[in-house]
C-alpha cells in the first residue's frame, strides 16, 4: 500500500482550477479478478473523458488528461503491484497514483477540486500505527492499519548491535555474530557465547536503541499514531527509555520477532491497539451526544458548512453512504443544496472535510447506524 499522510490530502486540496479528475476503484493483488482490473480502469477513463467533455474542456486538454492518467497507471505504477483499492488524481501537470490497502467503490469525479472522501479511513489517526520489530539481531519498521502492514525502510540505520558495537565484545558473551535468515522475517538471528555482567549488557543495548531510534524517528511521519513494540520483554524498557516518539504504545508484543511471519506481527499487533482506536471514537461520539442540543455541536449542514469555513470544527462525522450536491459561490463562501447532481456541481460534504482537515479537525468516516444521529452529517464545534 501507499503511505497516505494529511499532508497529502491537503495538498489535493490546495488545487483549483477546471477538469481536475478523481478516479476511483476496487482493485485486486491476486486471484482471477486482476485480469479484470484493466479493463474496468479503461471502462472508467470513457467515464471521465465523458464528464470532462460534459464540463466543456478542451478536447486537445482531454486527451492529455487522459493520456498522463493512463501513463501514470499502467506505465510507473503497474497492475501487478496492485492492492485492494485504486485512487488517481490528474488534470494538471502532474498525476498522483495511490494503491489502498482496503477497497473502495468504483466512481469518477471531474470537477475544480480533488474528491478526497475515499481517502478519510486511511488518514493517519483513525487506524494507523508504527510497529517496531526489535531485537539485537535486527529490527524492522512498519506502518499499520485494521487492513494491512507495510515495511518503512531504513536503510542507514544500524542493522544489528554489532553495527554499534563495531568488534567491541558484548557482555553477554565474547564476540557477537549476526546469522541470517530468509522470509518475511523482521530481522536477523543473534548468537552470543559465555556469560557477561546485566549492567554491561543494558548499557550496550542502549546505545544500540539509541542509534536505531534516530533512524525511527525521523522515518515516522504521524507522530500522534502509536508506535508498538515487538520484542523480549527486558529489552523493551530500554528502548522505551531512548525512544523520542512521543506516542508509545503502553503494551507490547512479547517475543523474539525474528521467528514471526509478517502477517502474524500484523494480527497481534492489531489486536492490541484495536482498542485504543475504539475508545478513541468512541470518545468522540460521546462528546457529542453530551453535547447535541446546544451551540456546541450540530446535525445541519448549512450550520457546519459556515462553522467549518471558520475552522471551528473540532470533530466531524460523516456517513459514507451518503452525498449532498450543492453550488459554491467561491467569492462570498455562499452555498446552495441541490437535489440532484448536475454538471458544475460540487459535492458538498467532501468539501467541508477537507476544511476541518486543513483547520486540525478530526474528520470520522462511518456507516450510517453508526451514525450518532441521523442524517449525512454530525460535528462538535470548539469552544
Amino acid at each position: 500500500m501507499d503511505t497516505i499522510t494529511l499532508d497529502d490530502v491537503l495538498a489535493l486540496k490546495n488545487n483549483n482550477e477546471d477538469g481536475l479528475v478523481s478516479l476511483y476503484m476496487p482493485t485486486h493483488p491476486t486471484g482471477p479478478e486482476v485480469r479484470q482490473d484493466p479493463i474496468r480502469f479503461q471502462n472508467l477513463l470513457r467515464e471521465t473523458e465523458q464528464r470532462l467533455g460534459e464540463q466543456g474542456i478542451n478536447p486537445d486538454r482531454v486527451r492529455k488528461i487522459i493520456n498522463s492518467i493512463t501513463h501514470a497507471v499502467e506505465d510507473e505504477v503497474g497492475w501487478k503491484t496492485m492492492q485492494h483499492g485504486l485512487a488517481v488524481f490528474g488534470g494538471n501537470s502532474d498525476v498522483k497514483v495511490l494503491r489502498l490497502p482496503t477497497s473502495c467503490k468504483e466512481m469518477v469525479f471531474v470537477g475544480e477540486q480533488y474528491y478526497i472522501r475515499p481517502l478519510i479511513p486511511q488518514l493517519s489517526g483513525e487506524n494507523k500505527y508504527y510497529i517496531l520489530a526489535l531485537s539485537l539481531g535486527g529490527n524492522k519498521l512498519f506502518s499499520a492499519d485494521k487492513a494491512g502492514i507495510e515495511e518503512i525502510p531504513m536503510p542507514d540505520a544500524p542493522e544489528n548491535i554489532d553495527a554499534v558495537l563495531e568488534g567491541e565484545v558484548y557482555h553477554e558473551g565474547q564476540q557477537f555474530h549476526s546469522g541470517t535468515h530468509g522470509g518475511d522475517k523482521p530481522g536477523r538471528a543473534a548468537i552470543f557465547h559465555g556469560h557477561g555482567d546485566e549492567e554491561d549488557r543494558n548499557e550496550q543495548a542502549e546505545r544500540y536503541f539509541r542509534a536505531l531510534d534516530e533512524h525511527v524517528s525521523s522515518q515516522i511521519s504521524d507522530n500522534n499514531a502509536p508506535l508498538v513494540i515487538h520484542s523480549v520483554d527486558h529489552l523493551v524498557p530500554i528502548y522505551k527509555k531512548v525512544s523520542s516518539h512521543k506516542n508509545l504504545y503502553q503494551d507490547h508484543i512479547s517475543g523474539n520477532p525474528e521467528s514471526v511471519h509478517v502477517k502474524e506481527i500484523h494480527q497481534q499487533t492489531w489486536d492490541l491497539v484495536k482498542p485504543h482506536f475504539a475508545k478513541e471514537k468512541k470518545a468522540a461520539l460521546d462528546e457529542f451526544r453530551s453535547l447535541h442540543g446546544t451551540d456546541k455541536a450540530s446535525g445541519k449542514i448549512d450550520e457546519i458548512w459556515q462553522s467549518a469555513l471558520q475552522k471551528k470544527i473540532k470533530v466531524l462525522f460523516l456517513n459514507e453512504s451518503e452525498y449532498q450536491w450543492g453550488e459554491v459561490n467561491t467569492e462570498s463562501g455562499k452555498m446552495s443544496l441541490l437535489a440532484k447532481r448536475k454538471p458544475g456541481a460540487v459535492e458538498i460534504l467532501d468539501i467541508i472535510a477537507g476544511k476541518v482537515l486543513s483547520g486540525g479537525g478530526k474528520v470520522y468516516s462511518m456507516k450510517s447506524d453508526e451514525m450518532p444521529t441521523a442524517g449525512m452529517v454530525n460535528a462538535v464545534y470548539r469552544f
